[in-house]
C-alpha cells in the first residue's frame, strides 16, 4: 500500500484530537446508568478488602457470589480508580481508551482487507462518529474491552500477530479464552471465530486440526476462569446457572429464536428497560438492505460466475467472512439468550468493513464516487451524533452529586445505585435489598436497625413503579412500598429535597420529561 505512513500519521494525529474532544464530554454522555456504579463498586471492594472473592457491598440479603469471569475486566478498573480516584470518569476512561485501540486495529484490519490508505483513514473516521460506537466508548461497562477483543482476533486472524515460532491458531485461542475475563458474551468472540475456521477448513485455507487447536486453547484458557470461580465459591456452577435463569438465558433454543426479531424490533423503535437506546433505525435498515444484497452478491458470485478470476474470488471470500461474522454473532446472542441492547455495538465493526467491500464491488473501485460517499457519510453521521450528545450537555452527574452532600459520605444509607460515585465504600445499600425482605423473615424496620441505616433517600420514581407494577423489574416486587412509606412517615425527617429530570428516575421513556423529586431523610431514632 503506497504512503501507507502517511496516512498511518493522519490517523494517529485523528484519534488523539478524538480522545481529546471525547474526554470533554466523556461523564455527560450517555446518562450514569446504575451498571456502572454496581461494576466499579465491585472493584473498589476488591481493591479495599484484597481479595477478588468478594461481593459487592450495596447489596447484602440481594443474593451474590464470588466468581471470577469478569475478573480481568475489573483488575484493568483498579489502576485507574488508584489515579483518578473513585468516580465516574475514572471508570470511563478505562473504556474510552479501549475504544482508541479499537479505532487503531480497524483502521489496521482496513488496510489489510482494501490495500487503499484513504479508505482506511475515511471509514475509521465514520465509525468513530457512529453514536451507538460513541455510546459504548463512553459507557463504563465491557463492551468497549470486548470489541477490543474482536478487532484484535479478527486481525490477528487475517495477519497473524507475533513471529513464526508462535503458533498464530494458539495465540487467537488465548485472545478469545482471555476475554473471559471481561465479560462471559466471550462466547459471542468464540462462535465468531469458530465459524470462521469451519468456513476456511471447507475452503482447505487451513486444516481441521488447526481448528481443533483453537478450540482446545480456547477452552483450556476459559477454563482458569472457571476454576478461579470454583475457588472462590464451591457452588459457583449452580449460583451462575441461577442468576443467568433471572436473566433469560435458560429458555428453550426455539424461544431464543423466536426472540432475536423482537430484539432487532425493540433496538429500531428505542424501547429499553433502563439502558439508554441510541436512535439507530437508519443504520439497521442500511444493515438489513447490505445483508440482503451481500447475499444476493454471493450467490451470483458462486452460482452464475463460476471463472471469476483469484482476485474476484478473494474479495467474494471477504465478503463471506465479513457476514459470517455477523451471522456469527447473532448465533452467539441466540445461543446465550441474553438481548441485552448495549450487544448490538459488536455487530457495527463487521457491517461497516462489509459495507464498504460490497460499495467497491459495485462500482469497480471508482475511488472518487467511493471517497465522496464515505465524505458524505462522515458529515451526516457526524451532524446526526452530535445532535444527540447535545441533548444531554445540560445536565451534570457531579451536581446531582452535591446534591446528597447533606449526607456524610460515611454514613450508612439506604438509595439508589446511581448514587454509589458519592458513598465511602459499604455505605450505601441499594433498594434493590428490599425485595429480598420476607424471603428473609424481616420486616423494613428490621432492615433498617440490623444495618444501621442513618439515611434515607426516597426517589419520586419508587412512587410511579408502585402505580405501574410493570416496572417491578427495576428494583424487584415492591411489595414493602407502604410500610416504608409509614416508616418514614413515623421515624424520620426530611432535610432536603431537590428534582431532577434526569437522574431522579431510572427508565429512559421518562428522562428529561418531568423533574422527578428525590427526598433525602435522617432517621431520628434507629431501632
Amino acid at each position: 500500500m503506497k504512503n501507507s505512513k502517511k496516512y498511518f500519521y493522519i490517523i494517529a494525529i485523528y484519534l488523539l484530537l478524538y480522545f481529546i474532544i471525547s474526554l470533554n464530554c466523556l461523564e455527560i454522555f450517555p446518562f450514569v446508568h446504575s451498571d456502572e456504579p454496581w461494576l466499579s463498586g465491585l472493584t473498589r471492594n476488591m481493591m479495599e478488602s484484597k481479595s477478588i472473592y468478594c461481593t459487592e457491598t450495596f447489596f447484602n440479603i440481594y443474593p451474590r457470589f464470588p466468581h471470577s469471569i469478569k475478573v480481568i475486566f475489573h483488575l484493568i478498573q483498579m489502576p485507574f480508580i488508584l489515579v483518578f480516584g473513585y468516580n465516574i470518569f475514572a471508570v470511563r476512561l478505562v473504556s474510552l481508551i479501549f475504544s482508541i485501540f479499537s479505532l487503531i486495529l480497524f483502521y489496521c484490519i482496513c488496510t489489510k482487507i482494501f490495500k487503499n490508505g484513504m479508505y482506511s483513514v475515511l471509514l475509521t473516521i465514520l465509525f468513530s462518529v457512529n453514536i451507538q460506537f460513541i455510546y459504548a466508548s463512553h459507557f463504563a461497562r465491557q463492551e468497549s474491552i470486548m470489541v477490543f477483543f474482536f478487532m484484535l482476533g479478527f486481525y490477528h486472524y487475517l495477519s497473524p500477530l507475533g513471529n513464526k515460532k508462535i503458533n498464530p491458531h494458539i495465540l487467537l485461542g488465548l485472545i478469545i479464552g482471555l476475554s473471559v475475563g471481561i465479560h462471559p458474551n466471550s462466547f459471542i468472540i468464540a462462535v465468531v471465530f469458530g465459524l470462521l475456521y469451519i468456513i476456511d477448513v471447507f475452503h482447505r485455507t487451513k486444516k481441521f486440526r488447526n481448528l481443533i487447536t483453537l478450540i482446545m486453547t480456547t477452552g483450556f484458557t476459559a477454563l482458569i476462569f472457571v476454576i478461579l470461580s470454583f475457588i472462590g465459591d464451591a457452588d459457583f456452577i449452580t449460583h451462575y446457572t441461577n442468576f443467568g435463569e433471572t436473566l433469560g438465558v435458560s429458555s428453550s433454543f426455539y424461544d431464543k429464536i423466536l426472540t432475536i426479531p423482537y430484539y432487532y424490533k425493540k433496538l429500531y423503535l428505542g424501547i429499553s428497560g433502563t439502558y439508554y437506546t441510541p436512535p439507530i433505525q437508519a443504520y439497521l435498515i442500511i444493515f438489513a438492505i447490505i445483508t440482503i444484497s451481500s447475499i444476493l452478491y454471493l450467490l451470483v458470485k458462486y452460482l452464475g460466475n463460476k471463472n471469476s478470476n483469484k482476485k474476484e474470488s478473494f474479495s467474494a471470500l471477504t465478503i463471506f467472512r465479513l457476514l459470517t461474522c455477523i451471522i456469527g454473532i447473532n448465533i452467539g446472542f441466540i445461543i446465550i439468550g441474553r438481548y441485552n441492547q448495549t450487544n448490538i455495538i459488536f455487530i457495527f465493526p463487521f457491517f461497516y468493513l462489509l459495507t464498504l467491500a460490497l460499495i467497491c464491488k459495485i462500482v469497480a473501485y471508482r475511488k472518487e464516487l467511493i471517497i465522496c460517499f464515505m465524505g458524505l457519510s462522515i458529515i451526516l453521521s457526524s451532524y446526526y451524533t452530535l445532535n444527540e450528545v447535545r441533548l444531554y450537555t445540560p445536565y451534570n452527574y457531579d451536581g446531582y452529586l452535591d446534591e446528597l452532600s447533606v449526607i456524610p459520605s460515611d454514613a450508612k444509607t439506604l438509595g439508589n445505585l446511581n448514587m454509589e460515585f458519592y458513598f465511602d465504600n459499604d455505605k450505601l445499600l441499594d433498594y434493590r435489598n428490599l425485595t429480598f425482605l420476607e424471603e428473609n423473615n424481616m420486616s423494613f424496620r428490621d432492615y433498617i436497625a440490623t444495618n444501621n441505616i442513618e439515611y434515607i433517600i426516597y426517589t419520586e420514581e419508587l412512587d410511579y413503579i408502585n402505580r405501574n407494577p410493570r416496572w417491578n423489574v427495576l428494583y424487584g416486587k415492591d411489595y414493602y412500598h407502604d410500610e416504608m412509606n409509614n416508616y418514614i412517615e413515623e421515624n424520620c425527617t426530611l432535610i432536603h429535597e431537590f428534582s431532577n429530570s434526569l437522574y431522579g428516575i431510572r427508565i429512559p421513556k421518562y428522562m428529561m420529561e418531568y423533574d422527578w423529586k428525590v427526598k433525602i431523610y435522617k432517621i431520628n431514632n434507629i431501632s
